[in-house]
C-alpha cells in the first residue's frame, strides 16, 4: 500500500487545518447559538454542525489534505463527520439533560466542538486520505 504524497509538510497541513478549523468551528458555534434561540439545541446542533462541516470539507479538501496521489472521498469524510457529530450530540445531551447545565449552553457547545474536532482531525489524518492503490 502506497502512502499519500502530500503537497505540503505535516507541519504546514496542521497549521492549515487549524486555520480552516477555527473558521469553520466559529461558523458552527455562531450558527448553533442563533438557531438555539428558536429551536431545541439538540436539533440546532446537527444543522450548525452540517454547515461548519460542509465548509470544512471543501476548504480542507482543497488546501489541507491535497496530495499528489490521494483524494479525500466524500464517503470517508462523511463517515468521519458522523462520528464527530455523534460525539457532539452526546456531549450536548449529557450537558443539558443529565447534568442540567442549561444556563451554560455556550460552554457545552465548546466542549462538544473540542471533542468532535479532535476526533475528526485524527480521523482525517489516519483514515481520510485514500491512496490510488487502496
Amino acid at each position: 500500500m502506497k502512502k499519500p504524497i502530500y503537497k505540503y509538510s505535516f507541519r504546514k497541513r496542521t497549521i492549515l487545518y487549524l486555520i480552516i478549523g477555527i473558521s469553520c468551528v466559529s461558523i458552527d458555534f455562531l450558527s448553533f447559538m442563533q438557531l438555539s434561540k428558536f429551536i431545541d439545541p439538540l436539533y440546532s446542533n446537527p444543522i450548525s454542525y452540517l454547515i461548519g462541516s460542509t465548509c470544512s470539507y471543501f476548504l480542507n479538501k482543497k488546501y489541507t489534505f491535497q496530495s499528489e496521489n490521494s483524494k479525500l472521498s466524500i464517503i470517508r469524510y462523511s463517515s468521519i463527520i458522523l462520528v464527530g457529530l455523534s460525539a457532539s450530540q452526546l456531549v450536548i445531551f449529557v450537558g443539558l439533560n443529565l447534568l442540567n447545565f442549561k444556563n451554560y449552553l455556550a460552554v457545552i457547545k465548546w466542549l462538544a466542538m473540542l471533542t468532535s474536532v479532535s476526533l475528526q482531525y485524527f480521523g482525517n489524518t489516519l483514515y481520510g486520505s485514500k491512496t490510488k492503490n487502496d
